[in-house]
Parts: C-alpha cells; structure tokens; sequence
C-alpha cells in the first residue's frame, strides 16, 4: 500500500483550517493582516490552529464553544503554526 503522506496531510490541515473557520474565526494568512487585525478596537481572540492532537482534541473544540457566549470578544481570528 503506498500512501502520498503530503497529500493525507493537506488535507488533514484543510480539516483543521475548515473546523474553526465554520465556528466565525478569520483566518489570518500574513503579517500584514495580524497588524491590521490588532490596530482594531475591542478584544481579540487569537486561536493559534495546528495538527496536534491537543488542537484537534481540545483546542478547537473549545474555541469553537466559547463562541455561543454573550460575552464574547470583539474580534475572532486563527493563524496556523
């Protein structure tokens, strides 16, 4: 059996990146865009996104929930390590 493991993992991380951008995070794909994001009034929740088993087990779980609060912050962003 031969597996193309890029392959298994771009989609591992187009999952990852697909789960806490449904939840109504930004995704922020350049240090232009994380400046911007952090000249905006308001709080800012910066959910740092990956593969590991804590981030997929734990992380985006939570952050996805912490949404469904009245208080909440301002802005909702991920960025992917």
């Amino acid at each position: 059996m031969n597996i193309d493991f890029n392959l298994f993992m771009n989609d591992v991380v187009r999952q990852a990146r697909k789960e806490i951008t449904a939840a109504g995070y930004t995704e922020l794909t350049t240090a232009e865009a994380v400046d911007e994001t952090f000249k905006k009034p308001g709080t800012t929740l910066v959910m740092v996104n990956s593969v590991c088993g804590c981030a997929g087990g734990i992380a985006r779980p939570a952050a996805a929930h912490s949404v469904h609060y009245d208080k909440r912050p301002t802005n909702l962003v991920t960025v992917f390590a």
